[in-house]
């Protein structure tokens, strides 16, 4: 009986350590795997730029850029190859560049990058010290405007960037304001210009007076007087429309003939 408890406990011990190694053994197999799978991964990693680099680059969308300035801002993740690519990160740096609102990218494969660039709209023409530039609606320089080509759209001037954008984003907002109103649709000349009193706008001569804020408003009650004043043919030196309960015209003084 002894005998038999004795070889029972050896065979115990046996298969205790039978089972210890084979743990061993799988977790062993597990780490060599998990070794072997992450080269895998750092060796595809590195090869893919290879097996998928970009040879072609198709832009689409761009009136005022240039091809080249679009490529020339994705060139520097562009050796990552179509695989590691980030479209994120290549839409973050293409919408550093002017003219450009969004930026749409895909991936072609083999290996083409097509890019799509919806390009932003001028708000306004910028005059800083005599330099004019186009602006979009946030106030973002796109360009300098050569004597070629100077479109029509409302000027700004009077801005000192300087002290802040406050003046700049105001006379936006008020642009905005005069295009939904349709007043400046049959204007051949519009110019807003930051005042100690605020903004005045001059419209083919006339000149209003406008301050900070309630734009719609305030281009609302002069709508509503406007063609009364038309219809008496009254040559108008400015329109006041500072104040909130009333809107002041002064009438142009007449020049008297020397006898």
């Amino acid at each position: 009986m002894h005998l038999k408890n004795k070889r029972a406990h050896k065979q115990r011990f046996a298969y205790r350590k039978g089972e210890r190694l084979w743990i061993m053994l799988k977790g062993g197999v597990f780490v060599m795997s998990v070794i072997i799978l992450v080269t895998f991964i750092v060796l595809g990693i590195r090869e893919s730029k290879k097996v998928f680099p970009i040879k072609d680059i198709v832009i689409l969308g761009n009136n005022h850029l240039e091809e080249e300035e679009i490529k020339d801002v994705v060139s520097a993740i562009k050796e990552k190859g179509l695989l590691r690519i980030s479209l994120k990160d290549a839409e973050r740096r293409l919408r550093t560049l002017p003219w450009v609102k969004k930026a749409y990218l895909r991936k072609q494969f083999p290996d083409t990058l097509i890019i799509r660039i919806e390009e932003t709209v001028p708000k306004a023409i910028l005059n800083l010290n005599g330099t004019l530039s186009l602006i979009d609606g946030e106030g973002k320089i796109l360009e300098e405007l050569k004597e070629e080509k100077t479109p029509f759209l409302p000027i700004i001037k009077g801005i000192n960037l300087q002290e802040g954008s406050r003046d700049l984003m105001e006379a936006l907002k008020l642009i905005e304001a005069l295009s939904l109103k349709g007043i400046i649709l049959d204007k051949g000349f519009v110019e807003i210009t930051s005042r100690p009193y605020g903004l005045s706008i001059n419209m083919d001569g006339e000149v209003f007076k406008v301050g900070y804020g309630r734009y719609a408003e305030k281009l609302e009650q002069w709508k509503e007087l406007e063609g009364e004043l038309r219809k008496r043919g009254e040559a108008i030196e400015y329109v006041d429309l500072r104040f909130p309960d009333r809107v002041i015209v002064k009438p142009l003084k007449p020049v008297r003939s020397k006898q």
